[in-house]
C-alpha cells in the first residue's frame, strides 16, 4: 500500500452515509452488507403549484428540492412531522380536492380548499426550506414578526396558531 486517504466528517452518521456511498461506489468484494441498491431517504418538496412534502430514496433532477440523506426513514417521518406545522400539504390527491384529514387535524393549510393563496403558501415553503437548512434562528425571528403583525390588528387566535404550530 503506498498511500493512505481519508475524510474528516462532522459526526458518527455522516460518517456512516460516507461509508456507504464510498461502497456503492467502489464495490468491494467482501464488503457485501452494504452493496445492495437502498439509498438513505431524503426529504422532497415537490414543483407543484401547491408544492407538497415527500420521502424520496433517489434525487431525481427538476423534481423538486431536496434534504439530507438521513440516516433512516424514521428521522425523515419526524422531520416531516415537523415541518407539517406550518401547513404544508403532504396528500399526493390532484388539486382541487376535497380537504383530507391533515387539514381537519390542523397539519394542511388546505389549498385544495382555497383557504390560501399561492403567495402564501410559496411563504409556508419558504419556511418549510429555511427549517430544513438550518436557518433556525432566521425562521424564529419572521415568525415572531409575524405573531406581533398579528397581534398589532388584533388578530390573537391566528398568532396564538403560529406560536403553537412554531412552538415558540
Amino acid at each position: 500500500m503506498d498511500d493512505l486517504e481519508y475524510i474528516v466528517t462532522g459526526n458518527e452518521v455522516e460518517a456512516l452515509v460516507l461509508e456507504s456511498n464510498l461502497i456503492k461506489e467502489h464495490r468491494p468484494r467482501y464488503n457485501v452488507k452494504l452493496r445492495d441498491d437502498k439509498n438513505y431517504p431524503f426529504i422532497r418538496i415537490t414543483n407543484d403549484e401547491f408544492p407538497r412534502i415527500c420521502i424520496a430514496r433517489r434525487r431525481e433532477k427538476g423534481k423538486g428540492q431536496y434534504f439530507g440523506p438521513y440516516p433512516g426513514s424514521k428521522a425523515v417521518r419526524e422531520v416531516i412531522k415537523m415541518a407539517s406545522g406550518f401547513g404544508i400539504r403532504r396528500c399526493k390527491k390532484k388539486l382541487p380536492c376535497p380537504p383530507c384529514l391533515n387539514y381537519h387535524i390542523k397539519q394542511c393549510a388546505a389549498p385544495c380548499l382555497g383557504n390560501v393563496t399561492k403567495e402564501e403558501y410559496l411563504e409556508i415553503i419558504n419556511r418549510v426550506s429555511s427549517f430544513l437548512k438550518g436557518k433556525h434562528s432566521h425562521l424564529i425571528q419572521s415568525l415572531k414578526k409575524e405573531m406581533d403583525r398579528l397581534s398589532g390588528i388584533q388578530e390573537y387566535e391566528k398568532a396564538a396558531g403560529i406560536r403553537d404550530r412554531s412552538m415558540l
